[in-house]
């Protein structure tokens, strides 16, 4: 599941303005923005409960709600649309404000059932309180957590060929070991102890966290380093010292340690600092300072 839609279920914004009122339209955009930002969070927390329900033992259970979210979803999706529509990106006059007060608190007429009356903000809380509900009663059934396991598991097979990359490429390479998921065991059926369940994934979810960086740190160092090295010869070729013994010498230096394998970053920085100091040591030559890359000097 996604990281998301595991964190809960986020709650709409709240409407501006009143039914028939006209609204600032600084005070909309904003409200517009939040809204766009909550109608994707609601999208993907529906999708994945979806798709989980279908792992879950009493799925017919849960499938008049689930049916009952998608059309919300769908009607939340159809309004936006005609509110995003009059709002012409902030082309507008007090009257189309007030006719997107009226979107937006006024009852929503061909998108949903006619037994359920309500207005467009209305529908926002019901297809929160659908999805938490949905989240909730699979969490009971340990679908939602059968499905982030299989996700921690993954994570920490991709962790795992990262951390031997890094331990290939670079010299003195953190000796941590990669949590492994599987150790809280399988996906308890007992609803009392999904709590605790939940609580021990986002403890490995947050380790792993901890160790991917403390791979992928030495290899983006590395890759700047790298960087820096080239464009300290840029400047070195723009000032006309490219060529002079100091900087030919640092950068051989450098480019031996910063492209082999394993690389020892230490040496690295030290190096690249080294071809730093020659660069901006180095008399520029006549004629050449500031000169476009590649021009010659005359």
């Amino acid at each position: 599941m996604s990281s998301q839609a595991s964190a809960g279920v986020m709650v709409a914004p709240a409407a501006p303005g009143a039914l028939g009122r006209a609204i600032d339209p600084t005070v909309l955009l904003r409200y517009l923005e939040a809204l766009r930002h909550w109608q994707a969070s609601l999208r993907t927390s529906l999708d994945d409960v979806d798709r989980y329900s279908r792992t879950a033992v009493h799925q017919d259970a849960l499938l008049g709600d689930i049916t009952l979210a998608m059309a919300v979803m769908q009607a939340i999706d159809a309004q936006i649309a005609k509110i995003i529509e009059k709002w012409d990106s902030g082309r507008v006059l007090a009257q189309q404000t007030t006719e997107i007060s009226t979107l937006l608190w006024g009852r929503l007429d061909d998108n949903l059932n006619a037994t359920l009356a309500v207005s467009f903000v209305e529908a926002c809380a019901l297809g929160t309180t659908l999805v938490r509900s949905l989240r909730d009663r699979l969490d009971e059934a340990g679908a939602l957590l059968g499905g982030r396991l299989a996700q921690l598991v993954s994570r920490a097979d991709a962790i795992e060929l990262l951390a031997a990359r890094c331990r290939e490429k670079i010299a003195n390479a953190p000796t941590i070991a990669v949590p492994n998921p599987n150790v809280v065991g399988d996906v308890p059926t007992d609803p009392t102890v999904a709590t605790q369940f939940s609580a021990r994934l986002d403890e490995i979810d947050a380790a792993l966290t901890a160790v991917e960086q403390q791979f992928r740190a030495p290899l983006q160092e590395r890759d700047e380093l790298r960087s820096v090295m080239g464009a300290y010869l840029e400047m070195a070729a723009v000032r006309g010292c490219a060529e002079s013994n100091d900087v030919v010498a640092a950068e051989q230096a450098a480019r031996m340690t910063l492209w082999s394998a394993p690389c020892d970053l230490a040496v690295g920085r030290e190096q690249v600092a080294e071809l730093q100091r020659a660069v901006h040591a180095s008399a520029p030559r006549p004629g050449v300072m500031n000169a476009p890359r590649g021009a010659s000097s005359r």
